[in-house]
């Protein structure tokens, strides 16, 4: 899935800069085959660490605005990261995508990046917006269908399997011809290898 991501990150001409934020060697190697540099978070303390590490990794280097995406969303499209920046207000602003079930933030387009502090988690969607307005910043909500699938559970597995696409998660799945309980099984074993996978910071 983090090959998905990638893959399309880097055909966005905005982006100045990316960065996977992660402390997974593997992960590490992937990035350096899309030419991506990586920052490297510290122990395992949650993923809102690991956030505000890689938001103060990025304020140290003059980056003033922040594209920040998991890299469970294999789905995601060119069109729709266009239609993103495209529709960020001024800043102070925060654009944020929900996932289809409105728990999970999965995409957080913050300017400036220390605006306000990201609380990931159940139901951070909500939170995240309730933060942004209490800091008084531009609250932009969006919805795409590719950003609203992220792999979290093993019926993640079923609608991915199902929806429209070719990418490289979907064609390793369906060759393996699984079926109900094997998808169960095999889903536990890409949370295992997903679980140092953070964040994919951008300036533009």
């Amino acid at each position: 899935m983090l090959e998905d991501v990638l893959s399309i990150m880097v055909k966005i001409d905005f982006f100045k800069k990316i960065i996977l934020a992660t402390n997974c060697p593997h992960a590490i190697s992937i990035a350096g085959r899309h030419g991506i540099t990586h920052f490297e978070t510290g122990p395992d303390d949650g993923l809102s660490q690991a956030a505000g590490e890689t938001v103060n990794h990025l304020l140290e280097n003059g980056i003033r605005d922040m594209f920040l995406i998991p890299a469970d969303i294999p789905l995601i499209t060119e069109e729709e990261i266009n239609s993103i920046l495209k529709a960020h207000p001024s800043a102070p602003s925060l654009t944020i995508i929900p996932s289809r079930d409105k728990f999970g933030s999965n995409c957080i387009l913050l300017s400036p990046p220390s605006r306000m502090t990201l609380k990931f988690g159940p139901n951070s969607y909500f939170r995240h917006l309730e933060i942004a307005q209490t800091n008084g910043l531009k609250v932009n909500p969006m919805e795409f269908p590719g950003f609203g699938l992220d792999i979290d559970e093993p019926k993640d597995l079923f609608e991915l399997l199902k929806a429209e696409g070719n990418t490289r998660s979907q064609k390793y799945i369906r060759h393996l011809n699984l079926v109900k309980n094997q998808l169960i099984n095999f889903y536990c074993e890409l949370l295992a290898n997903l679980v140092h996978l953070y964040l994919l910071p951008s300036s533009f």
